[in-house]
């Protein structure tokens, strides 16, 4: 009997941490509110990297300001004149937990003509009357991902919560970065 309790309660865990997850990560949603404040031009598609980013951040598309982007379709850095879908795959990431702070960043990445990069900022966050808050950005990032050359983009296949590097014929994947909890 015990060890079908056990059993039982296993899964259960793990959606409590991603529970505790996506409400330390849930200030990050503030981030975007306004767009994107480094661009002068504005994405006009997303993707998410895994189902929580998609769930703190879903209401970016919610409003209508952007789209979410094809299945499968690349996704170049807005500013990029290539034809074709301009916008981010969006990630948010615990970084560190340390009592009543913690290390986060949320991350875009995209695809220029030389590659795709990633950008992105690391935020300070404290823990207030029982709830995270963003304190304050400490630290940000621009780099190209995977060493990439010319004529290769990033998509997302929606849902499965990996990323794909689309080159051509070859699609090359990575691992699958969060596992889906029941809701």
């Amino acid at each position: 009997m015990e060890r079908h309790l056990l059993l039982l309660l296993l899964p259960m865990i793990g959606c409590l941490h991603r529970s505790s997850e996506a409400n330390l990560l849930r200030p990050l949603a503030s981030v975007y509110s306004n767009g994107f404040p480094d661009d002068s031009v504005q994405p006009q598609y997303l993707a998410f990297a895994d189902p929580l980013t998609a769930s703190i951040l879903k209401n970016l598309v919610r409003n209508g300001r952007y789209k979410i982007a094809p299945k499968g379709a690349p996704l170049f850095c807005p500013s990029e004149p290539a034809s074709g879908n301009h916008g981010y795959l969006l990630r948010l990431i615990v970084r560190n937990m340390m009592g009543d702070s913690a290390i986060v960043a949320a991350e875009q990445m995209c695809a220029m003509t030389y590659g795709v990069i990633s950008t992105g900022v690391n935020y300070l966050l404290r823990k207030k009357a029982g709830k995270w808050k963003l304190d304050r950005p400490i630290s940000g990032w621009t780099s190209p991902l995977l060493g990439m050359v010319s004529g290769r983009f990033l998509s997302d296949d929606v849902g499965t919560g990996k990323t794909t590097i689309v080159t051509g014929r070859v699609h090359a994947s990575t691992e699958k970065i969060t596992r889906p909890c029941f809701s």
